[in-house]
């Protein structure tokens, strides 16, 4: 806002004016150019999530259907799953955006995100369903809906722009730990997690990181362990989790967080427990993602991708285990020198680099590497 009023105050009203409309004019004809030279069609793709934590046998389904014409493009969603008891509902102002996202990434991601890409985005709902809820429907936990949107409009757009196409994402989400310290004072852990992101044209997906929307970054140890009565018993990269590929999804993490305080509730928003990561071209699926506790007593729970208000006690163990990215393009054809240089880091397994990849120990000597050690 003070920057606004400077530039008011410097150039005045009107042409601070004049040069928003430009840019949102400049922005929107460079989109419209570049969809001109897109073939016409109808482009269409359906992904899911595992459920929408109340129904934890349903999966919960977005499809789009893409119509491109000329330099109008449309994204239907009137064939999305019904709205869901639980939050994986999304507004269509945020579907709007999300696909706004999209063309940017297909065609120039230096664009400004202003007006003009809301005048080139064209959307189609039906009332009542996952994209458009009536009222009372729950919406609070919008970060993994919003990114499969963008998720499943990136693979109908795929055959569009082959060059920019990108396998899923593991997803994020976030977890939710309460509870009271030994000195009697409440504390609260809220952090988004994310994932990895998947294989794309020319090169691997990046490990270990939130994407698209979510707009984050992991949480440090050292801010964990310092601020909140948990210790980090374990934070690493998994072996094999990235989807086999031509270009190799990335790597999820798993995070285990030990409770130091008498008692605490954990809860989970998560996802691609029972639905992988989706490759493209012929890559393979990520590895699914799983959460267990452990009791300080030795026994074990598996927890849902989503549940709330878990208890736990001191000495109790979360581990949590991200889901890793989809590959791009069939795995027989990364180049040998690519899967050895994998298995030295860590990456990918013997085992697999033998049964996934194909490849023949005709080179150098591989084998697992202990390079990412656990906190």
């Amino acid at each position: 806002q003070a920057r606004g009023e400077l530039l008011v105050r410097m150039f005045g009203p009107e042409l601070v004016q004049a040069a928003c409309a430009a840019a949102q004019r400049q922005t929107e004809q460079r989109l419209r150019a570049e969809l001109r030279r897109w073939p016409d069609g109808v482009y269409e793709a359906e992904r899911a999530m595992d459920h929408d934590g109340c129904d934890l046998d349903q999966p919960v389904r977005i499809r789009v259907r893409i119509e491109k014409q000329g330099d109008r493009i449309r994204f239907d969603f009137r064939g999305c799953h019904p709205q869901t008891r639980g939050p994986a509902n999304l507004r269509p102002p945020l579907v709007r955006a999300c696909c706004g996202y999209v063309l940017l990434a297909l065609i120039d991601p230096t664009l400004p995100n202003n007006g003009g890409v809301a005048r080139v985005v064209e959307t189609v709902f039906a009332e009542g369903t996952l994209l458009d809820p009536v009222y009372p429907a729950p919406v609070n936990n919008y970060i993994p809906a919003a990114s499969l949107v963008i998720e499943t409009c990136l693979a109908a757009l795929a055959p569009v722009a082959p060059d920019r196409a990108i396998a899923a994402p593991g997803g994020d989400g976030g977890i939710y730990l309460r509870g009271t310290d030994a000195a009697g004072q409440p504390f609260v852990l809220y952090e988004i997690q994310g994932s990895a992101y998947g294989g794309r044209a020319g090169a691997d997906g990046v490990s270990c990181v939130c994407t698209y929307v979510s707009n984050c970054r992991i949480t440090p140890i050292e801010i964990i362990e310092s601020e909140f009565p948990l210790r980090v018993t374990r934070f690493e990269p998994i072996v094999d989790s990235g989807g086999p590929g031509r270009y190799r999804g990335g790597l999820a993490y798993r995070r285990e967080l030990e409770v130091l305080a008498t008692e605490a509730r954990f809860s989970l928003r998560g996802g691609r427990h029972v639905v992988p990561a989706a490759g493209v071209f012929g890559g393979g699926p990520g590895r699914l993602g799983r959460c267990v506790v452990r009791r300080a007593s030795g026994e074990e729970v598996s927890l849902p991708s989503r549940v709330g208000e878990f208890p736990l006690c001191r000495g109790d163990r979360v581990l949590i285990e991200k889901a890793g990215a989809g590959g791009y393009g069939d795995a027989r054809t990364r180049p040998p020198e690519a899967v050895r240089e994998d298995v030295r880091n860590g990456y990918v397994s013997p085992e697999a680099a033998r049964a996934v990849y194909g490849l023949v120990d005709d080179g150098p000597a591989v084998g697992t590497c202990d390079r990412h050690a656990a906190h």
